[in-house]
């Protein structure tokens, strides 16, 4: 019985960090230089996937994603739009997770100066 709640309460924190991650957005209250991007690929026995990575100099490492949760589908022209060397405000979603190579998702990017 002990072990069916336990796994049964790990199901459940696993659904709602999920949750959270996706649903809470951080405020773009720091400018980040962009300093490199990449398109990372993600093979598996049921296919490829592929996922944009824009790395900064003082924020870390970002993904720039389609998301159904804020209704974002812009993400391919929001990528190609930054360019390395500029400075933009973030408004994010997510955390960096390394142990599942999450990373936060750029909603939005508005360049400014430095």
């Amino acid at each position: 019985m002990h072990k069916v709640l336990a796994v049964a309460v790990l199901i459940v924190g696993v659904i709602g960090f999920n949750v959270w991650n996706t649903y809470v957005p951080t405020s773009p209250d720091h400018s980040c230089t962009v300093t490199g991007k990449d398109r990372a690929w993600h093979h598996s026995k049921n296919g490829s996937s592929s996922q944009y990575r824009v790395y900064t100099s003082d924020c870390g490492v970002f993904k720039v994603s389609d998301t159904w949760a804020h209704w974002n589908f812009r993400s391919a022209d929001r990528y190609g739009a930054l360019q390395e060397g500029h400075a933009y405000n973030f408004t994010t979603y997510g955390i960096r997770f390394g142990l599942f190579s999450w990373f936060p998702n750029i909603l939005n990017a508005e360049e400014v100066s430095k």
